[in-house]
């Protein structure tokens, strides 16, 4: 068991959810059908657009930039796909997605130590690990949140 009783497989999936639904549930729609037409036939400009597009609306949302970084990489386009992964990072720095993406193409372009040590950040293989790391996520963005004065 991990996190709250609760596995961290399904930390993460919340995670996630969460993160898909940042901006409400229109842009999120918006998303959700840019992602299902991306993973249909990557090739087309118009999955691009489309994501450039809720991006530019949205500047502050990291998940259509994560998006654009796995259309990228779908694409064979590595070195775009890791500058997009870390404009992700730097709007969240923990964010597991971005992390394995630039392993992902460390890997492709034969960057093997770096995408190694990408790959240990974003999530370690092993359940114990993997559980410490979730925890240990969850502490700072608990950290990072109380630093957020309210309104």
């Amino acid at each position: 068991e991990g996190v709250g009783g609760e596995r961290p497989e399904k930390a993460l999936e919340q995670l996630w959810s969460h993160w898909y639904g940042e901006e409400g549930a229109a842009p999120r729609a918006a998303l959700e059908k840019a992602e299902r037409r991306l993973m249909q036939n990557p090739d087309t400009a118009g999955e691009a657009e489309a994501l450039q597009d809720i991006a530019a609306s949205f500047p502050d949302w990291a998940e259509p930039l994560n998006r654009l970084a796995t259309l990228r990489y779908m694409q064979g386009e590595y070195a775009s796909s890791v500058e997009l992964c870390r404009r992700v990072l730097r709007m969240k720095p923990w964010h597991v997605g971005a992390l394995g993406g630039i392993a992902m193409c460390h890997a492709r372009l034969g960057n093997e130590e770096q995408a190694r040590k990408c790959a240990e950040a974003a999530l370690p293989p092993e359940r114990s690990g993997r559980e410490a790391w979730v925890e240990g996520m969850l502490v700072e963005m608990d950290a990072r949140l109380a630093d957020i004065p309210e309104e």
